[in-house]
């Protein structure tokens, strides 16, 4: 017990002189990296300055964009649609330069590809069309609706559809219009557009033709109106319930050039460019935009490593000539 004793009173009393050794090993690996940082100030600001550049460029060379175009297709060409843009997309990747370039688009080799998915608006597509309706009930009872909803065959009769070019930071005029403008050059839709649009044309025209002639009955009946005596009740019951059907027919007939003519100003264009959107940030996997950060670090631990494995080769160098 008393050796016991003994060997703890040493170990105690050794306390306060290990720690000041501790203390003064601390204070002289501060002074040590002090000194080491003014006689290297300027090499490291150099490093991180030079880390922090380099990273920034590649924290930007790393980033990547897409562009989306939401468009609406006419006269039937959905098909046509996904045909073209599969045909530019085959391009990208083989890329043939002079193709995309025939159609105007610059800087090609910045496109990285082109796609095009359908946007699911099932509500769309079964409003006031019962056989839609009975398409989709009729598929659901086999089906799960996640499933209807990526059937190519039903998606693609969908009315909008987005367009997306995963490419470099561009432009409009660059990029997008040239590939619009690609895509409305159909001969073939084209001579359907003209037609339709005469057709519309002409069935509004031929709606005003009758409005006006049910303005002009209207007119002579309001005007017969004030010279109808009581004893004619009968009669004007009469004309008065047929009266309100040639109300009710004006009311339709104004309503139909309504939708014509909003049918007119989607119909200026084969594929009707909805709305679009220009240099998205792409958020890809394991990317993380820090490089300009990380790489200064590393230069200067770097650094650090070269400078201290060449002071501990000079020291044990010149121990060993000695």
């Amino acid at each position: 017990m008393s050796i016991q004793n003994q060997d703890d009173t040493i170990d105690i009393s050794k306390i306060p002189q290990q720690l000041k050794s501790f203390l003064n090993n601390i204070i002289l690996l501060l002074f040590k990296g002090f000194y080491f940082l003014r006689k290297n100030i300027f090499s490291l600001l150099l490093i991180l300055v030079i880390g922090f550049i380099l990273g920034y460029l590649i924290d930007e060379y790393r980033k990547r964009y897409y562009q989306q175009i939401i468009v609406s297709p006419n006269f039937g060409s959905t098909e046509y649609l996904y045909e073209k843009i599969n045909f530019l997309n085959s391009k990208v990747k083989e890329q043939d330069t002079i193709i995309l370039k025939e159609i105007g688009i610059q800087n090609p080799k910045n496109i990285r590809e082109i796609s095009i998915t359908p946007i699911g608006e099932v509500f769309k597509y079964i409003e006031n069309k019962p056989e839609n309706f009975e398409l989709i009930k009729l598929m659901a009872e086999n089906s799960k609706i996640e499933d209807i909803l990526k059937d190519k065959n039903l998606t693609r009769n969908f009315k909008f559809h987005s367009i997306f070019i995963k490419s470099k930071k561009t432009n409009y005029k660059n990029t997008v219009q040239p590939i619009l403008t690609y895509l409305n050059s159909s001969k073939y839709f084209n001579t359907l557009q003209k037609q339709r649009i005469q057709s519309i044309n002409t069935q509004i025209r031929e709606n005003d033709s009758i409005i006006s002639q049910i303005n002009g009955i209207l007119n002579a009946f309001a005007e017969n109106s004030e010279s109808n005596t009581k004893s004619k009740s009968l009669v004007f019951y009469n004309e008065n319930t047929q009266i309100n059907e040639i109300i009710r027919t004006k009311e339709e007939l104004i309503e139909q050039n309504e939708n014509h003519k909003a049918q007119l100003l989607n119909l200026d264009k084969i594929i009707k460019p909805i709305s679009y959107s220009l240099n998205v940030l792409e958020k890809e996997k394991f990317y993380t935009e820090k490089l300009k950060f990380l790489f200064p670090i590393s230069l200067v631990f770097l650094f650090l490593l070269i400078k201290s494995t060449t002071q501990y080769y000079k020291k044990h160098k010149d121990r060993i000539e000695s």
